[in-house]
């Protein structure tokens, strides 16, 4: 489950829990042609994360690549989340 918002002066918020109960918050993020990108940068590796582009109402594109140096990039994980009524 993922909370996308945005909040003045700290930007856009994003808060999941993942299937296995790990719970993650990204602040700060940017969004540029339709995508939401949060950068995490640590001591031993630096996460991307890419929500969108927001082009379809019930389909969203979820994208986490993972780097140690910032520059050459993996893709970590991939899905899209998908609107249920």
């Amino acid at each position: 489950m993922s909370i996308l918002s945005f909040i003045p002066d700290q930007g856009y918020v994003y808060a999941g829990i993942g299937n296995r109960g790990r719970y993650e918050t990204y602040r700060g993020g940017t969004y540029n042609n339709g995508i939401i990108e949060y950068l995490e940068r640590t001591a031993d590796t630096h996460t991307r994360i890419r929500i969108g582009p927001f082009i379809d109402k019930k389909l969203v594109p979820f994208n986490v690549h993972s780097s140690k140096d910032g520059i050459k990039w993996e893709q970590a994980d991939s899905f899209n989340y998908v609107r249920v009524e």
